[in-house]
C-alpha cells in the first residue's frame, strides 16, 4: 500500500470511531430519555449540558439536579425579590411559602447531588419527589388566594425536570442503564 492509502485509510477510521461515538452517546441519551414522561425535554437538557460519551444514567441525574439546581435558585432569587416588593397579605404569605419551598428544595437538590456522587442512588428518591412536587406547591397554594406569579413557566419546567428525574433514578435502582 501506498502512504497516500495508509493515510486514507487511517483518516476514515478516524472519522468511523469519531462518528460512532457521537452517535453511541445520542443513542444512550434517547434510550434513556424516551423511558422518562418528558423524552424532549430530557434529550434538550442532556445535550445543551455536555453530556459526554462516558456519562451512565446515574450521570444523567446529576445533570438533571444540576439544572434544576439552576433553576430552583434563579426562581427563589425572583420569589423573595417580589416577596419584598408586596404589602398585600395574601400575596405575601403566598410567596413566603413558595420562598420556604424554594429553600427546602435548594437543599434537598445538594443532598441528592452529593448522594449520587457518592454512589448511593437510593437516597435520590427523595429528591426526585421534592423536584416534581415543591414547585407545583408553590403554584398551587399562590393560585388558591387568587395571585398570579410571574414564575410559573419556570415552576412547570422545574416540575418536569423533577418527573423526568423521578423516571432516571427509577432507571438507576432498577440496573436498566444500558
Amino acid at each position: 500500500m501506498t502512504n497516500v492509502s495508509i493515510r486514507t485509510l487511517a483518516t476514515f477510521f478516524t472519522f468511523l470511531v469519531i462518528v460512532s461515538n457521537h452517535f453511541t452517546q445520542a443513542d444512550l441519551i434517547d434510550h434513556n430519555c424516551k423511558k422518562t414522561r418528558y423524552p424532549d425535554l430530557c434529550i434538550e437538557t442532556l445535550r445543551s449540558n455536555n453530556a459526554t460519551v462516558k456519562t451512565d444514567v446515574k450521570d444523567f441525574c446529576i445533570i438533571i439536579l444540576e439544572v434544576s439546581f439552576g433553576y430552583a435558585s434563579k426562581t427563589r432569587e425572583l420569589v423573595k425579590n417580589l416577596r419584598y416588593r408586596i404589602v398585600d397579605q395574601d400575596p405575601q404569605q403566598c410567596l413566603d411559602s413558595c420562598l420556604y419551598s424554594y429553600d427546602f428544595l435548594i437543599v434537598d437538590i445538594n443532598r441528592g447531588i452529593n448522594n449520587l456522587r457518592k454512589d448511593i442512588p437510593s437516597m435520590v428518591g427523595s429528591s426526585a419527589d421534592m423536584v416534581a412536587s415543591r414547585p407545583l406547591n408553590c403554584q398551587e397554594e399562590c393560585d388558591a388566594v387568587g395571585v398570579e406569579i410571574p414564575f410559573s413557566k419556570m415552576n412547570t419546567k422545574l416540575h418536569h425536570l423533577g418527573v423526568i428525574l423521578e423516571d432516571l433514578v427509577h432507571l438507576v435502582g432498577s440496573h436498566k442503564t444500558s
